[in-house]
């Protein structure tokens, strides 16, 4: 069952307010084992991340793409759907590469940024790049990040990651402290229905 925003109105609300407390949940979850038992971020939990912040309103949550997709108003087009697994299954290997050489918040900016580049879902590519920096950023840094959740981030106002894949991104920590500081409880405006 899919329901459609410009349809459906109020009715994809309420599977959306619900998923990001299911994504929040599991997030959560995850970082809690992933401390424990000192897991890196893997393919597993990104895409669980897609599938619980887009179920019932998205087709194939969690499940690459397989269309071309075009993000309004951006000027990054996103690599066509022949290319996005190549480029996904490259990003985890590199990530698990740099985790031990890069500190927290690059490895942060970095999964942000390389989510949102190839954006490799259908839907909830955002959500699920901001839910997989945090977890990034927590597991990085060795514990939950208490406060506020990292929902509300968005892309273009985040620390600028340089294209190279190889390079270290370029973090402004203005940036980076402003948008920590302005996070909004997310998760308790959807129990009250906001």
């Amino acid at each position: 069952m899919i329901v459609d925003e410009r349809r459906d109105g109020s009715l994809f609300r309420r599977p959306t307010r619900r998923n990001l407390l299911w994504q929040y949940d599991f997030l959560i979850d995850s970082i809690h084992i992933g401390l424990d038992h000192r897991f890196k971020l893997t393919d597993y939990i990104i895409r669980s991340l897609n599938f619980l912040a887009v179920v019932n309103v998205a087709e194939c949550p969690g499940i690459l793409r397989n269309d071309d997709v075009h993000i309004e108003g951006a000027e990054h087009q996103p690599p066509s759907h022949q290319d996005v697994a190549r480029h996904y299954l490259e990003f985890i290997p590199h990530l698990h590469e740099i985790w031990n050489q890069w500190d927290a918040l690059h490895v942060a900016a970095y999964v942000l940024w390389k989510i949102n580049w190839i954006h490799p879902f259908v839907e909830g590519n955002g959500r699920t790049a901001r839910a997989a920096m945090y977890y990034a950023l927590s597991i990085k840094m060795g514990r939950i990040l208490k406060g506020k959740t990292p929902f509300q981030i968005r892309f273009a106002a985040l620390p600028r990651a340089t294209t190279s894949c190889s390079e270290r991104p370029t973090v402004r920590f203005a940036q980076v402290n402003w948008i920590w500081d302005h996070w909004p409880n997310t998760w308790e405006n959807c129990l009250r229905g906001n």
